[in-house]
């Protein structure tokens, strides 16, 4: 017996089998419950999902346009959900748009008005409008969830103002919460790390990030689609019935550990033991890499000190990865 059995549902955001919101549907299905789903109106977008759709095994699925930047589109499609099925148990919501050109390393001051407010109108104020939309229909109560991303927490190079509307994202997240509580209906969000799909793939440097995350998050990979599709389909089942307003991050760890750059540590912040080792204080943990100049801070990479016998020399990047240390965290 699956933790979603006799549950029925929306699943706003398929685009393709490497969409997020497949890997949700995937698990949902896994767990017996039924999904609804939208795709963007047109006859390509169509097919495009109804493929993906099929990859799940769902042959004649409930498939219906839905364009969320058009409030009579969104009405029409919640309203042929009130028709068909009566009902909603719960809600997906995966979806997400800033201008491309936008989204590179350096361009984010510049940001026109009308990229920053398509960017929050798509990616934060539809999760509202459909919440208001499906909390009628969630008559025994239910769960909503939103994706989310690191970025929305921290400044990410190049993911601009994406960031910004995922930080209203989560904050939106918070106050439906506190107002769908009283109907029983909970409203999180799962902040996924990233994965390749259309809309990843747009932010510049983005296989930089993937390498990353992967040599600096404790579980030492990058998240799947199968891990944060799980976990959204925990956080909507009865299973999760305590867990409402919260950002969850699926991201291998990544969000909850330090991540250091060799300019991020301040004048006196280190210092040297007998056996020439270079400490940190708490709560720098185990696993932090850092590079000393002879001024006992990091502030320039290309003059590197041997701690042990203090002496300056220039390198190159090789030279310089020999010269690190890791460093050991007090306990």
């Amino acid at each position: 017996m699956g933790c979603m059995d006799g549950k029925i549902g929306l699943i706003v955001g398929i685009a393709n089998d490497r969409s997020y919101a497949w890997f949700i549907a995937q698990s949902i299905i896994r767990e017996g419950g039924t999904c609804l789903f939208t795709h963007l109106p047109g006859e390509k977008m169509e097919r495009r999902v109804r493929k993906a759709i099929q990859g799940l095994g769902v042959d004649d699925p409930w498939l219906m346009p839905m364009d969320a930047s058009s409030d009579e589109s969104m009405d029409e499609a919640f309203a042929a959900i009130e028709r068909d099925h009566g009902r909603l148990d719960w809600l997906v919501h995966s979806i997400a748009f800033a201008d491309k050109d936008w989204l590179q390393e350096g361009r984010f001051t510049a940001t026109p008005r009308e990229v920053f407010t398509q960017a929050m109108d798509i990616s934060a104020w539809t999760y509202a409008a459909m919440a208001n939309r499906a909390a009628p229909l969630m008559t025994d109560g239910g769960g909503m969830v939103a994706m989310s991303y690191y970025g929305a927490e921290k400044a990410v190079p190049g993911y601009n103002v994406m960031g910004v509307a995922k930080a209203a994202l989560e904050a939106t997240t918070r106050y439906l919460a506190m107002e769908l509580g009283a109907r029983n209906i909970r409203v999180n969000a799962v902040s996924g790390g990233p994965i390749r799909t259309m809309s990843s793939m747009a932010v510049g440097g983005f296989s930089q990030i993937l390498d990353w995350v992967e040599q600096k998050a404790p579980l030492k990979r990058n998240v799947t689609g199968e891990d944060v599709g799980d976990a959204a389909a925990w956080l909507l089942s009865p299973r999760a019935s305590g867990v409402t307003g919260q950002t969850i991050y699926v991201d291998c760890g990544y969000a909850s550990v330090c991540r250091p750059r060799s300019s991020s540590f301040p004048s006196g912040l280190l210092r040297t033991s007998g056996d020439g080792q270079i400490r940190l204080p708490s709560p720098w943990p185990l696993g932090c890499e850092i590079i000393i100049t002879d001024r006992g801070t990091p502030e320039r990479q290309d003059e590197v000190v041997d701690p042990v016998a203090g002496r300056r020399r220039a390198t190159d990047i090789a030279a310089r990865k020999r010269a690190q240390i890791r460093a050991e965290a007090d306990t």
